[in-house]
């Protein structure tokens, strides 16, 4: 009796656990109509994406790229990007610069995130 509570007892705690987890995705991909970003961010206000493939323009400017909002907190875009290799990376709320957690790795200096579209 006790090992069967005991192993309820941690099934439960342990799904509990899970919504902590932060989701794991695929790498930016091609999807029908560009590349699919996605960034989890579920505090955020705000969260854009800033590269190469618009002179790295956020906030306010013409160019700056904003990101959409679901329910459980994942922010995405589908970008129409040509063929090319494009250094990237998220900014939230207009202050935080993250690489890609999901994405290939520039090695620069600046720990950009890199996306190979072909």
């Amino acid at each position: 009796m006790k090992k069967n509570l005991l192993i309820i007892l941690i099934f439960f705690f342990s799904c509990g656990i899970l919504k902590y987890v932060k989701p794991r995705f695929e790498r930016p991909h091609k999807v029908e109509g560009g590349i699919l970003f996605q960034y989890y961010a579920p505090s955020a206000r705000k969260v854009q994406i800033a590269g190469d493939f618009n002179n790295w323009e956020y906030g306010t400017s013409e160019k700056s790229i904003n990101l959409k909002k679901n329910e459980e907190g994942v922010w995405s875009i589908i970008l129409p990007l040509k063929p090319g290799r494009y250094k990237y990376k998220f900014v939230i709320d207009e202050k935080f610069w993250e690489k890609d957690p999901n994405g290939e790795d520039a090695n620069d200096e600046m720990g950009n995130s890199l996306i190979v579209v072909e």
